[in-house]
């Protein structure tokens, strides 16, 4: 069982997410419009007519721009709850009357195998939601424009294996941080099953200084190619390797070694200082090959292999 989470766009321009799991292909708003949408979603190797519904987070512009002509082409259902629909109508009149569903925020709701659990968001519209998505073991989540943290959000993404998060009203900022915290506040706060444990945490809040990216390795050091080489080994593989390349690690290590060829992308063990969290740098590196794998329209599996592990896509 495979969960896809892939932003199309994010921002004041537009927002739309592309969600599958289960057989079940949704997105999650659709801020651009209708030709962007589906121009996007080609360019990670999804064709529209194969989207089973479009979910709505809130009424405003550049969540729903594309929505009307969508419906209109393709008759896909679009989900909202009662006080969207209002606002989206007093725009949008040409939506057919056949594509409307209407659920309840904090009822769950199914389509297909996938459950949907809509939460209420801190936002300036009518009844604004983010979305958690449950479906044979496997849990993620969208919340966008979030105005504050607040633990009703929190409770409800918690345990998801993938979370976007677009907190664009107040700024807010992500570290992870595999030491620092105190695990009794965790132990209160999580209910930890026996065979689990806690290695690092995430946290997010208002950030008192401009964002910054620590600087990277140079990609030669990285992988032993350059751009124009990685190129010519094929999209997939070059997008995989800069993204990858992109990943946070502890300390800014970049303990790994990327290798590269026509056929795989490996995320390779090197020497490391804080052999602890080397797993966890690990696996951070390789979620951005994968996203980098999917900008290019492949969708990668993993494969431990002498030394560390290669994704094929």
């Amino acid at each position: 069982m495979q969960l896809n989470l892939c932003p199309l766009f994010s921002g004041s321009s537009g927002n739309s997410v592309y969600m599958a799991c289960g057989g079940v292909k949704l997105l999650v708003d659709a801020g651009m419009s209708a030709a962007r949408v589906e121009a996007n979603l080609r360019e990670i190797g999804v064709d529209i007519r194969n989207i089973d519904a479009i979910l709505v987070t809130h009424e405003h512009i550049d969540h729903v721009r594309g929505l009307g002509v969508l419906c209109r082409r393709y008759g896909m259902p679009v989900y909202a709850n009662e006080g969207t629909w209002q606002g989206i109508l007093q725009r949008e009149t040409g939506i057919p009357q056949k594509c409307m569903r209407t659920f309840y925020t904090g009822e769950d709701f199914y389509i297909g195998a996938l459950n949907v659990h809509p939460f209420p968001i801190p936002h300036d519209a009518a009844d604004p939601v983010g979305f958690a998505f449950d479906c044979q073991g496997l849990r993620c989540g969208v919340a966008t424009d979030i105005g504050h943290i607040s633990e009703t959000w929190m409770r409800a993404v918690s345990g998801c294996q993938a979370l976007v998060l677009e907190a664009t009203s107040m700024g807010l900022g992500t570290c992870w941080l595999g030491a620092g915290f105190y695990p009794d506040i965790i132990n209160r706060n999580v209910d930890l099953q026996t065979d689990e444990a806690v290695h690092c945490v995430i946290s997010i809040g208002k950030a008192n200084l401009p964002a910054f990216a620590p600087k990277r390795k140079e990609l030669v050091k990285v992988c032993g190619m350059d751009e124009a080489q990685l190129g010519q080994l094929g999209a997939w593989q070059k997008e995989a390797v800069l993204a990858a390349r992109l990943a946070p690690s502890a300390i800014n290590q970049q303990p790994w070694k990327i290798v590269a060829d026509k056929t795989s992308v490996s995320i390779l063990e090197t020497t490391v200082l804080y052999k602890k969290y080397a797993p966890l740098d690990r696996g951070i590196c390789m979620l951005h090959a994968a996203v980098g794998a999917a900008k290019a329209g492949r969708t990668g599996l993993w494969k431990k292999v002498d030394g560390g592990y290669a994704m094929k896509a």
